[in-house]
């Protein structure tokens, strides 16, 4: 297992819960606060509206599930975070690639998508050890 705490100090189902928490509050702040104007690729076309909207859509309900799935302990509503979240995440990088290499944002505004991208990847470590966590305690039951 790669991790067992969060930090050192968080269970990681409590850390599971509270990404799933943080990142429902910034999907659904991504769908209500900027709307058009999203941290990713923000002097967009309309073209890129369907593809906001089915990632800001799909991160909410995996949240969702994420958030119920830790707290049931259910490895199933957990994985199907953890393979949404990738596919948003792969998005989210090539995203940030063609926003710097087409548009040309601001410093600040790549430092965000940065920072962004690393809190992600640091939930996508966390909750996927919660996974095999959850993974390891059901092949015991079975074993028993």
């Amino acid at each position: 297992m790669f991790l067992r705490r969060c930090c050192f100090c968080v269970p990681l189902r409590t850390a599971s819960e509270i990404i799933g928490t943080l990142y429902l509050g910034f999907f659904f702040t991504e769908m209500s606060v900027h709307g058009q104007q999203s941290i990713f690729i923000c002097a967009k076309s309309q073209k890129w509206d369907v593809l906001q909207a089915a990632l800001l859509t799909s991160g909410v309900i995996s949240s969702l599930m994420l958030i119920y799935g830790s707290y049931k302990e259910n490895r199933c509503f957990v994985l199907v975070w953890l393979i949404d979240f990738l596919i948003i995440f792969i998005a989210y990088v090539v995203l940030t690639i063609l926003d710097v290499a087409i548009y040309h944002p601001l410093l600040v505004i790549i430092i965000i998508e940065c920072c962004i991208l690393v809190s992600m990847l640091y939930a996508l470590i966390i909750v996927s050890s919660f996974y095999r966590l959850l993974r390891s305690l059901a092949t015991e039951a079975v074993q028993i």
